[in-house]
């Protein structure tokens, strides 16, 4: 029985398909921290009793009362995130995939230098690694001291798990349920959107993005959704640093950088959309263009950058298509990268 309050929890949502990845995921987040130091909040989400079996079968397993079981009757990660903050306990919070897992004795240091401190959350890096146990590429933090910089000028994925958080800071923040794809990017606008915060970065790697042939939420082939809600999302957060009087000359570079970033990706998919994004991200920065080599030579000069989107679209858009072909006839690679 516990006594005490755990100081760490971890969230980690589940639909019960993969319960050996699972279990190492649990057991990834409770070695490396005394008994009852973490409490492991899991959330089968979707309907049926299988994903709550299962759940079960891994607390057995793991032969401690530390894991806790929260069922949520709708198939929805962001809304079973929202279910877990909603009942954990720790003085910091992290959001684990079922999938991915962390670097024990890593995340212990992280845990004992953000409680140790007056920061509000702290991030670090991870790894890409497959089932071979291969390792891609090592994804740091965006190198700046601005929280709001460092998450508006990344318009790419952004893993929720290399993050840990004070409680205070997140408890009464909420994941974007009706979001399917780049919740994790509106969810780390929304940390930076609400208030300043004080942020510890480090290159140190806490986990491992596992990439597996199994089930998966992700694709790796582009798709306009995930660029266009990233797009929202930035345009969101900009309105509401402007409304709290929060929007420095830098952030606006940042998130006109993050624009030129999704409009780039997903030009092809609807121009006259992403005409529009251009021209709102000029409005934040004239000077901004797209962090591409063609925008770093002397051609950058001649023309503007959506005219050169636009003289690109026709070959683009066949190299998307080509794209789609091969991977309907010869399949994709699984590994995905940021």
């Amino acid at each position: 029985m516990r006594t005490s309050a755990p100081l760490v929890s971890v969230i980690i949502p589940t639909a019960g398909a993969r319960p050996a990845l699972l279990m190492r995921a649990v057991r990834s987040a409770l070695e490396g921290l005394p008994a009852g130091a973490v409490e492991i909040v899991v959330v089968p989400n979707g309907p049926g009793e299988s994903t709550i079996t299962t759940s079960q079968a891994v607390r057995e397993a793991c032969g401690t009362q530390a894991v806790r079981i929260f069922p949520l009757a709708r198939a929805n990660v962001s809304a079973a995130r929202n279910h877990g903050l909603s009942v954990i306990q720790g003085e910091l919070v992290r959001f684990l995939d079922d999938d991915d897992f962390l670097i024990p004795e890593v995340a212990t240091r992280q845990y004992q230098e953000l409680l140790g401190s007056s920061a509000d959350l702290s991030s670090y890096a991870l790894v890409i690694e497959d089932e071979d146990r291969r390792r891609y590429e090592t994804v740091c933090q965006w190198d700046d001291e601005d929280f709001v910089v460092a998450q508006l000028s990344r318009a790419g994925p952004q893993l929720p798990f290399p993050h840990v958080f004070k409680t205070g800071l997140v408890r009464n923040l909420r994941w974007k349920e009706s979001y399917r794809v780049v919740e994790d990017i509106a969810w780390i606008h929304t940390v930076a959107g609400q208030r300043e915060v004080r942020w510890i970065r480090r290159d140190d790697v806490v986990g491992v993005w596992y990439q597996h042939r199994g089930p998966r939420l992700s694709h790796p082939l582009a798709a306009h959704q995930t660029f266009f809600l990233t797009a929202e999302s930035i345009i969101e957060t900009v309105d509401r640093l402007g409304k709290s009087g929060r929007l420095s000359e830098r952030r606006k570079k940042a998130a006109a950088l993050g624009l030129w970033t999704c409009l780039h990706n997903g030009f092809f998919f609807h121009p006259l959309y992403w005409h529009g994004i251009g021209r709102a991200a000029s409005a934040l920065d004239l000077s901004s263009h797209p962090d591409i080599a063609l925008y770093r030579g002397a051609a950058a000069t001649i023309l503007n950058p959506l005219l050169w989107e636009w003289l690109m679209l026709p070959k683009r858009t066949l190299n998307h298509w080509l794209r789609v072909v091969r991977a309907r006839l010869f399949g994709v690679d699984h590994v995905r990268h940021l």
